[in-house]
């Protein structure tokens, strides 16, 4: 199990500003700080430049599970963990798609410092057998190398709505994100982490439950978006803080 520690300290001459040390299943030190996985943003450069910033972990932005099985366009277009293949040096696909020429090569990582580290993939889905599938097919890929993935809970956008995925499938089927969470747990290495990333639930009743069941699931860890699925966009105000407190 992942251990975390949460502790007062303070930032930027703020009191009382709440951070988390974690531990990975495969961590050699605590992870003090995150970048959150962000759609259409969270490739391969922008994890680089987060690491160079000081960041510790990083996440993929959300790829669609099924998608990545079954759709061979997507995936190479998605796939960019790390910047060289094993064997050549090349870019890979996704990256040579940026620069629009193919040809271009590159001796060694933009920025060295950056280059690797703890990333954790982001999945979204809602077919427990799909989704533990694409899980597997990125271990092999990325040859046991992540330190593990992630189920996204929490996305508010449309798009979730009509895949039945994010905090959709959360609200309206939360049995099946149980489902989906211990099935990874049971079936990938213990030595990759397994994570959710949820928003507050609509009805304050139904928050100590949900989070309840969400830990049982085993769980290495959970990420809260403190605001709930109707908090979108135009709509955002300020995160509940006394609910991510309880």
């Amino acid at each position: 199990m992942l251990t975390a520690i949460m502790q007062r300290t303070t930032v930027s001459g703020l009191s009382s500003t709440m951070t988390t040390s974690l531990l990975l299943p495969n961590g050699k030190a605590p992870i003090e700080s995150v970048a959150a996985p962000m759609v259409a943003a969270s490739d391969y450069p922008f994890r680089c430049l987060c690491r160079t910033k000081g960041t510790d972990l990083t996440f993929t932005q959300m790829i669609h599970a099924r998608n990545l099985l079954h759709d061979a366009s997507f995936w190479k277009n998605h796939w960019d963990l790390w910047e060289f293949k094993t064997n050549n040096k090349l870019l890979l696909p996704s990256q040579e798609n940026l620069f629009g020429d193919s040809s271009l090569r590159l001796e060694r990582p933009p920025v060295e410092s950056g280059a690797r580290g703890p990333v954790i993939v982001q999945l979204a889905g809602h077919n427990v057998e799909t989704v533990v599938k694409a899980a597997e097919r990125v271990l092999v890929a990325s040859e046991g190398q992540i330190a593990g993935i992630d189920l996204n809970c929490g996305c508010p956008q449309a798009i979730a709505r009509k895949g039945r995925y994010g905090a959709f499938l959360m609200e309206d089927d939360s049995d099946v994100v149980y489902q989906i969470l211990r099935a990874l747990r049971q079936t990938l290495p213990v030595t990759v982490a397994v994570s959710a990333k949820v928003r507050l639930p609509l009805y304050v009743a139904d928050q100590t439950e949900r989070i309840q069941r969400l830990c049982d699931t085993g769980i290495n860890f959970l990420t809260v978006h403190g605001r709930d699925l109707t908090e979108n966009k135009t709509t955002v105000g300020g995160v509940h803080i006394d609910r991510l407190r309880d």
